[in-house]
């Protein structure tokens, strides 16, 4: 049977989908889950709104369950993807309105920040427990200490109040079968760690990450609130923090893994993407067929909201990056509609007095967004309001880091613009965007259009696939693209290195590597290896790295020169999908063989066993994971090993 969200390949045993984290729907509970999960695998683009607009978009379809990770990343694309457009990665999504929330005018009380723990206390306190007392009494007191502070919530916004939570819990210590095989292996000795300086690693810091369907955070706190329910993802960019939507509403995701509940009332809601705000929207009355509310926003530090408008359009507000702006749509009476920018401690400003609704807004105050009457597009550069194209259908958009370029793909073609002030129509191909291949973090943005807010620099470091299968990338010095000589469904892998000097595609084609770069005078493919038959290869993501598959044998690249590292590896290790990854963290390479778990790096006597009962290697916004054959448990990678968070 098959994953209903994503396609992947599910067991009758199976709760939840390995690579998705969708709850699986079985015979018997079909029909619970009905309504949870409509997605249909021949619609490549959704449209998840909010709410009711004034004006309805005939492309909007709702969605209920949309799980969102690293769907970019070339090691796993499967993740949130179309399975009938040959891996190609679906477009991200906006986050769709829960009708059976309530609907209350009043702001949510403030909320004070939590008394924060005495560690140095507790460190002292183990101490003197350590040099005082037998080893059993240390370890009753720290068991102790863990049902107390690890086993209750750790709100960012309260006094922990609440009561013992069995669904929130500390990573557990390494069992015995799994030191045995460190053990007998050798791990623990030949291991070492690799730092990884490259592009788009956000596992340095504190984080939280959702994996499936509980979130795990860094400092080892597990929370299993939600496991089994559906729910819409956005974190920032960094993984500290999120924010979910379920059934009974919005939750805030603090470094902790702890859910808070901030504003029961809202209808619609967004975290900033490299900031510490969200907005939300309380309603306070349905008007033919929309609702208008409150605009609020929420520092996530502090516990503290802000009112910032009143007769807001529900299903219209975005946030900016950093959380200083919010743009959003008024309704001013009489079928008369205001867009404007506000924000907390700014003026609310005007924008434009047409029915408008806001794609995005940088922290400088330009804006995108699209006049509803003829469905164009329009720039906003603080001052002036210009259109830069039109098309009435609009399925895709994508925009970058500062929210300074966007592209936008419609039945008609797609359009690229960065601001420059130049107002003519920018059209760089006749197809529609139908995936993106990229490893930097990219999720939805917004609540309209199927806007992804891409963690690039520039839109130009991102692979784009088309709906005939054929790849490009935008060209930097002058509008247009420059294509890749092969289809997409040809490949058996492909990797590119956007950010830098030069912009480099390696991808793996009928036995042999090749590599393509990208120039505006001149762009060339050239063969990278061929000496050896390439089935597929795996890299890092600066491409530093590389190992090819040949013939069941893994080899690592470096020059014209290949190393055996391990034999016997299975035919159905695929890149594309579960069982073979690079891992970001440490820098080696991960792989399934006989029902174990592997690790090997750049020589054969790297190779080392990690576990004796893995069958599913997968990973979410780049962190690796695996599941046992009996998918009874999840382990993480956490500090330089896998520990069992599930």
């Amino acid at each position: 049977m098959y994953c209903k969200i994503c396609g992947q390949t599910v067991n009758e045993n199976q709760k939840f989908c390995t690579n998705c984290g969708a709850p699986v729907e079985h015979d018997a509970s079909s029909a619970k889950n009905e309504n949870a999960q409509q997605n249909d695998h021949a619609q490549d683009n959704i449209n998840a709104q909010q709410g009711a607009r004034p004006i309805s978009n005939e492309n909007a379809a709702q969605s209920s369950y949309i799980p969102l990770q690293n769907t970019g990343a070339p090691q796993n694309p499967n993740m949130g993807m179309n399975p009938n457009m040959g891996r190609p990665q679906n477009p991200n999504y906006g986050m769709p309105q829960n009708p059976n929330m309530g609907v209350n005018p009043n702001i949510p009380p403030y909320v004070a920040p939590p008394k924060k723990e005495n560690k140095v206390l507790v460190a002292v306190l183990l101490g003197i427990l350590a040099l005082s007392v037998i080893l059993g009494l240390v370890s009753t007191v720290r068991n102790i200490y863990k049902s107390v502070n690890g086993g209750t919530y750790n709100s960012a916004f309260k006094e922990k109040e609440e009561e013992e939570s069995d669904t929130y819990t500390t990573v557990g210590e390494e069992d015995d079968d799994s030191k045995d095989a460190s053990d007998e292996n050798g791990a623990n000795a030949k291991y070492a760690a690799e730092e990884y300086n490259g592009p788009y690693d956000y596992l340095n810091g504190e984080w939280v990450v959702p994996v499936e369907s509980a979130f795990v955070s860094s400092s080892g706190y597990v929370n299993s609130e939600y496991l089994g329910e559906s729910m819409l993802i956005a974190q920032t960019t960094d993984l500290s923090r999120g924010m979910v939507l379920v059934d009974n509403g919005f939750r805030f995701i603090n470094s902790d893994a702890s859910d808070i509940n901030f504003a029961p009332e809202a209808r619609c809601a967004d975290i900033s993407p490299k900031g510490n705000s969200i907005f939300y929207v309380v309603s306070t009355e349905a008007r033919d067929g929309y609702e208008i509310g409150k605009l609020y926003i929420l520092d996530t530090d502090n516990g503290k909201t802000e009112l910032i408008a009143e007769n807001v359009v529900s299903d219209s507000p975005v946030i900016s990056p950093s959380g200083k702006y919010v743009a959003y749509l008024k309704d001013m009476g009489g079928e008369n509609f205001n867009l404007f920018i506000g924000g907390k401690d700014v003026k609310e400003e005007l924008v434009d007095i047409e029915l408008s609704y806001p794609i995005c807004v940088s922290d400088d105050k330009t804006m995108f967004f699209t006049h509803e009457a003829d469905r164009s597009v329009i720039a906003y550069d603080g001052a002036l309001c210009y259109p830069i194209f039109k098309d009435p259908d609009i399925k895709s958009t994508f925009i970058n880091t500062d929210c300074k370029e966007i592209l936008i793909s419609g039945t008609k073609g797609t359009y690229y613009y960065k601001f420059n002030h130049d107002e003519e129509e920018k059209k760089i191909t006749d197809s529609e965007i139908k995936g993106i291949i990229t490893d930097c973090l990219s999720q939805p943005y917004g609540q309209i259009a199927n806007t992804t807010f891409c963690d690039v620099t520039s839109l130009q470091n991102i692979l784009y696939i088309a709906d005939d299968q054929s790849i490009f990338a935008i060209n930097p010095n002058k509008y247009g693209v420059t294509m890749l000589p092969h289809s997409f469904s040809d490949l058996t892998n492909i990797i590119m290195k956007g950010e830098g000097e030069n912009r480099k595609v390696l991808y793996s084609y009928g036995g042999i590597l090749y590599q393509f770069v990208f120039d505006d005078e001149k762009s060339l493919e050239s063969v990278f290896y061929e000496d050896k038959k390439v089935d597929s290869f795996v890299s890092s993501f600066d491409l530093k790295k590389i190992w090819i598959i040949s013939d069941g044998e893994l080899y690592y690249l470096e020059k014209d020169k290949a190393t055996l590292v391990a034999s016997d590896i299975p035919s159905n290790v695929d890149p594309l999908g579960d069982g073979i990854m690079w891992n970001v963290e440490d820098n080696w390479l991960y792989y399934l063989k006989d029902g174990k778990l592997y690790r090997v790096n750049t020589t054969e006597d790297s190779n080392q066993v990690v576990s004796k009962d893995a069958d599913v290697l997968t990973n979410v916004y780049g962190k690796l994971y695996y599941l046992p054959k009996a998918r009874d448990s999840v382990y993480l990678f956490m500090n330089g090993e896998f520990k069992e968070v599930l």
